[in-house]
C-alpha cells in the first residue's frame, strides 16, 4: 500500500493540544482529493493535501496517523504515517520544524472490494511528547462511500470475438515471407525490400474492405523449447507491427490473424523429403518415432553435426513470418446470410473450420452459437478460437463461470490477446479484481476489430478516462457514454445513450447515472425503473450506489427499491 496522510484530522487536535502541546491545525490547511473516493484500476484512492503551521509542532513531538477503511463490518487499515519534531530528527524520519512548519501531500491505496460502496474512511491519530506514553483520540471519520461506476463496464461490450470471413477459403491469396536470422526476431531491410513484400504491399494498399491478413510466424525446432516459443512471439510482434505501421501509411484498417508454430518439425520433415539427402527417409522415420521434444532434438542435432545441408538450407526457411493476403469471395459473402438460414447442423459440417466459425458467429440465438461452437469443437480440439467465441456467448448471457471455462481451455491451446482479455473482463464482472489486473497485465495489443472496445473498456478500468474517450471516438455503446460520463462530457454522454440502438439494463443504468450528475430526478427514476424491469438485481444495487446519495432517503427511491 502507498503512504497517506490524513492529516484533517489535525483539526480535531484543538480540544487536546493543551495536554499533548500541539498547536492548532484548522481544516482551512487541509484539501482532499477527491472529494468522495473512487475505484480505479481496481484500487480505491486518496490524496491528501496541507500545511503544518509554524509553532504547530512540538520539537520533541511524535504523531502517528493510520488511515482505516471500514467496509461491511470488515476493517482495512492502511500504511502508518508517523512525523517527529526536530529534536528527534535521525536519517529516515519525516521531521516536522517547529518553527517553519512544512507542506505535505501523501497518497494511500486500499484494493477494493465490492463492499466498499458504503464504506467509512477513518483516521487513528497518537501523539505525544519526549518520554511520555502516546495517547489517543477517537477515530475521525475522513469519507463516505466509494465511487464505483468505472467498474459498470459492460462486458458483453468489452469481449473480443475471433471473427472469420464466409467464403474466405475460395477467395484470392497473395503471400510474402520475412526471414529471420536464427535466433533473431529483428526485421531486416533485405527481408523487407524483397520484390514479393513489395507486392504484397501494393496488393494491401489496393484491397478492399472484405480481405484481411493473415501472419504466420514460425522458429526451426533445433533450439530450446521455451527459446523457440519466445522467437516465435517476438518474430509474429515485429511483423504485425511492420504490416500496421504500413497500412497506417495507406489509410487502410484490415484485420490481422495470427498462427505462432514454436517448433516447425512439420517444415522441417517436407524440406527433409524435398532434399537429395541420402537416408532421408530414415532421418524423418526416426525423429517422427521420437514422442520427446528433447529426445527429438537430440535425433536432429546428431543429423546436423553430420550434414551440413541443415543449417544451409533445411532450417533457415523455417525461421519466418509468412504474410499472407486473404481476398474475400464477394459471392460467397452475399450467400452467407441464406446459408445460416439453410444450412441444417449437418450441413454445416461440411464447410472449412473458418466458414464454420463464421456462420456460427452470425447465428442469432445465443443456444444454437453454443451448440455450434461445442460442435466444431468435437472436431478442432487444437484450436483456440471456437472455444473463445463460445466464452463471449456466455459472457453475453452473464453465465460467467461456463464462459471462465472455456476461456481457460482456449488459453490452454493457445495464449492470445482475445482470450487473455475476455478472461480479465469475466473476472471482473466476478469481482475477482487482482485477478483481472493479472490477466490484463499479460494481454498484449491486438489486430482484432474488437480490439479498441477492449482497449477502452481497460482504459476505464484503469482510470484513464480521457484516453477511452479518445479510444471510443463517435462509437456509439454503453461502455463510450461510461467513458464520457467519468470524463464528465455529459452533454456528449446524454447524446451517446440516446442514439443506443438496442438499449440493455446498463443503458439505463447509465443513463440514472447521468440523471443524479445533472440533478435530473426524473431522469434518475424513470430509467431505474426500465433497469429494475430488465435486470431487477442490478437494479437493486442502486441502494448501495453513491451515486444516488442524495436520493437515498427520498421516499420514491427508497419504494421502488423495497
Amino acid at each position: 500500500m502507498k503512504k497517506v496522510i490524513y492529516l484533517a484530522i489535525f483539526s480535531m487536535l484543538v480540544g487536546c493540544s493543551s495536554k499533548a502541546k500541539f498547536g492548532n491545525l484548522t481544516t482551512d490547511n487541509i484539501s482532499v482529493d477527491p472529494k468522495v473516493l473512487e475505484v480505479k484500476g481496481g484500487e480505491v484512492t486518496a490524496t491528501i493535501k496541507g500545511t503544518f503551521p509554524h509553532k504547530f509542532f512540538p520539537k520533541d513531538g511524535e504523531l502517528e496517523v493510520t488511515p482505516v477503511l471500514i467496509s461491511g463490518g470488515k476493517t482495512v487499515k492502511g500504511d502508518k504515517v508517523i512525523f517527529f519534531g526536530e529534536q528527534i530528527a535521525k536519517p529516515g524520519l519525516m521531521i516536522v520544524s517547529n518553527k517553519e512548519g512544512g507542506t505535505f501531500s501523501e497518497k494511500q491505496s486500499f484494493p477494493y472490494t465490492s463492499d466498499m460502496r458504503m464504506s467509512q474512511l477513518y483516521a487513528e491519530v497518537r501523539y505525544k511528547r519526549g518520554n511520555e506514553s502516546f495517547r489517543s483520540i477517537p477515530r475521525i471519520k475522513l469519507a463516505d462511500g466509494v465511487i464505483t461506476t468505472p467498474m459498470l463496464v459492460d462486458v458483453s461490450e468489452a469481449s473480443m470475438v475471433s471473427r472469420e470471413f464466409f467464403g474466405a477459403s475460395e477467395g484470392g491469396i497473395e503471400t510474402g515471407t520475412i526471414q529471420y536470422v536464427v535466433g533473431k526476431s529483428e526485421l531486416r531491410e533485405s527481408e523487407l525490400s524483397k520484390p514479393e513484400i513489395q507486392k504484397l504491399l501494393n496488393d494491401i494498399k489496393s484491397s478492399g474492405r472484405k480481405s484481411y491478413i493473415q501472419i504466420t510466424s514460425a522458429a526451426s525446432p533445433e533450439g530450446a523449447e521455451g527459446l523457440n516459443s519466445n522467437l516465435a512471439k517476438h518474430r509474429d510482434a515485429e511483423a504485425s507491427e511492420y504490416v500496421a505501421a504500413e497500412m497506417r501509411k495507406f489509410n487502410v484498417n484490415l484485420p490481422i490473424k495470427h498462427t505462432l508454430i514454436d517448433e516447425d518439425w512439420d517444415g522441417l520433415y517436407a524440406n527433409i523429403a524435398a532434399s537429395n539427402m541420402k537416408d532421408k527417409d530414415q532421418m524423418i522415420k526416426e525423429m517422427k518415432a521420437e514422442g520427446s521434444i528433447d529426445k527429438r532434438q537430440v535425433i536432429l542435432h546428431k543429423y546436423m553435426a553430420s550434414n551440413g545441408l541443415f543449417e544451409a538450407s533445411l532450417l533457415p526457411p523455417l525461421r519466418r513470418s509468412n504474410i499472407t493476403l486473404h481476398i474475400v469471395n464477394d459471392e460467397k459473402v452475399r450467400a452467407a446470410h441464406a446459408t445460416i438460414k439453410s444450412k441444417t447442423e449437418r450441413e454445416i459440417s461440411k464447410l472449412s473450420l473458418d466458414d464454420r466459425l463464421a456462420v456460427t458467429e452470425q447465428m442469432l440465438d445465443p443456444d444454437e452459437k453454443i451448440q455450434s461452437y461445442r460442435a466444431i469443437i468435437v472436431h478442432y480440439p487444437n484450436d483456440w478460437r471456437a472455444y473463445n467465441n463460445a466464452a463471449t456467448v456466455h459472457m453475453y448471457q452473464k453465465n460467467w463461470n461456463d464462459a471462465s471455462t472455456m476461456i481457460d481451455r482456449s488459453i490452454k491451446v493457445q495464449d492470445r490477446a482475445e482470450n487473455r482479455y475476455n478472461q480479465g473482463f469475466v473476472h471482473l464482472a466476478k469481482g475477482n479484481i487482482k485477478d483481472a489486473k493479472t490477466c490484463f497485465s499479460k494481454a498484449s495489443a491486438s489486430t482484432s476489430p474488437e480490439w479498441q472496445n477492449a482497449k477502452g473498456a481497460n482504459e476505464i478500468f484503469n482510470g484513464e478516462y480521457a484516453k477511452a474517450v479518445a479510444t471510443y471516438g463517435d462509437k456509439v455503446c454503453n461502455n463510450a457514454a461510461l467513458a464520457q460520463i467519468l470524463n464528465k462530457d455529459y452533454s456528449k454522454a446524454k447524446s451517446t445513450l440516446s442514439k443506443i440502438e438496442v438499449p440493455n439494463a446498463t443503458t439505463y443504468y447509465l443513463k440514472a447515472v447521468l440523471g443524479a450528475r445533472t440533478s435530473d430526478k426524473d431522469m434518475v427514476y424513470s430509467n431505474l425503473k426500465e433497469v429494475l424491469s430488465r435486470d431487477k438485481a442490478f437494479g437493486q444495487s442502486a441502494k448501495s450506489d453513491i451515486e444516488f446519495a442524495k436520493y437515498m432517503q427520498d421516499a420514491q427511491f427508497t419504494s421502488m427499491l423495497n
